[in-house]
């Protein structure tokens, strides 16, 4: 249970920035949600209503018997194909490299349809520009997709999202390995980056770390 909350809490802080975390009433599914260690944070906050999916049977089992969270057994697209509800915030962590490029924009169009007018899609995806990304990105025989920002923020604007799209740069959950991170990275690790990337392609890249998070509004 200690371990699930502490997995919650990293969740709910590298996400909070994109959702107000008093509007206690926003209706939340979770794609990919495991055994819903999320899902149990965000309920312990306050917020009653609150779902996930998970292709795992075994996880989904865990999530509803010990958690105690709404837990469905199915695939992105199937669920969201079938459900007749419309949610505030759907958030699919590391789970866009898994689908082929069919697949998402499918369920990109479809998912858009299922937000509210202001609903948002929460996503973290490996990042390209980073050039440590391959190990992670082949590290799982599961997956099949690797897209840049640039490509993601066109898919999501032709699958019906006209809002604003955000991005941001993952970061350590420890305070003490966060402060370290940070001087790190924006003093000596991006600027090299950065000089390499513009000596290769001509621009310089906003985010390199391995995996980035994306928001995307509806409308």
């Amino acid at each position: 249970m200690d371990e699930a909350r502490e997995q919650g809490n990293r969740t709910l802080e590298a996400v909070s920035c994109f959702f107000s975390a008093t509007n206690t009433s926003a209706k939340i599914l979770e794609i990919g949600c495991a055994s819903g260690s999320f899902l149990k944070i965000l309920r312990d906050k306050g917020f009653s209503d609150v779902k996930g999916v998970d292709i795992d049977q075994q996880l989904a089992s865990h999530g509803r018997d010990i958690l105690g969270v709404n837990i469905a057994v199915s695939d992105w697209y199937t669920y969201i194909t079938n459900t007749n509800e419309c949610f505030d915030i759907i958030i699919a962590l590391d789970v866009l490299e898994h689908l082929s490029p069919t697949e998402v924009e499918l369920i990109l169009k479809t998912t858009c349809q299922k937000l509210t007018t202001r609903g948002k899609l929460i996503m973290r995806v490996p990042n390209p520009s980073c050039p440590f990304v391959l190990p992670t990105f082949y590290g799982d025989l599961n997956h099949t997709l690797l897209v840049s920002a640039e490509l993601l923020e066109h898919m999501l604007r032709t699958s019906g999202f006209t809002g604003a799209i955000q991005f941001k740069e993952t970061q350590p959950h420890n305070i003490f390995k966060k402060i370290a991170y940070l001087i790190v990275h924006y003093l000596f690790v991006k600027p090299l980056i950065s000089i390499l990337h513009y000596h290769f392609y001509g621009e310089k890249p906003a985010l390199i770390t391995r995996n980035i998070y994306c928001c995307a509004t509806r409308s």
